[in-house]
């Protein structure tokens, strides 16, 4: 897998610093990215139709703290879809799962390093090929966080099925 680093991110006292943010570098360019921890644990895979615009967003959230004025109680565990996925809890405080989920990860890596894929297929236009691509690679490198959407979810399932259940 041919990748670059578009994002790194390390803590220092309890915090992030941002020690390469290239993502500005992607604006309006399809692709795939991949997340990593300090174990090199592969937290996350994503596809999107704007680089720079989904990792703003995400950034903002890994950034983000969670206020302690505000309410930390419990609403739910997200659902995982394979066993290999970490599960967490959405607290009234994040606005949904994905906030909840870079809440998480923030929480508990010491370091965070985004690549984006530059192989072709992972910058196609075609967002088939873009999911196809993510859901292998997650599934493959057991991302902790990722989740399927859509009919995502069914081709993963069967994915994972045909490559690890029927041998």
């Amino acid at each position: 897998m041919k990748k670059v680093k578009v994002l790194e991110l390390q803590k220092s006292f309890g915090k992030y610093e941002i020690i390469t943010n290239e993502i500005s570098r992607y604006k309006g360019v399809c692709g795939v990215w991949v997340m990593y921890d300090n174990h090199n644990h592969l937290l996350e895979v994503a596809q999107t139709t704007d680089v720079f615009k989904e990792l703003a967003y995400d950034l903002s959230w890994l950034l983000k703290k969670c206020s302690h004025d505000g309410d930390l109680q419990k609403r739910y565990t997200a659902r995982r879809l394979f066993e290999f996925n970490q599960k967490f809890d959405v607290l009234s405080c994040d606005k949904n799962r994905t906030t909840a989920k870079y809440r998480t990860i923030a929480e508990n890596a010491e370091e965070i390093l985004v690549y984006l894929i530059v192989e072709n297929r992972a910058m196609s236009r075609d967002k088939t090929v873009r999911e196809k691509i993510e859901l292998e690679i997650a599934i493959d490198n057991k991302a902790l966080y990722w989740n399927a959407f859509g009919i995502q979810r069914k081709l993963a399932k069967d994915y994972y099925k045909n490559k690890y259940e029927l041998k």
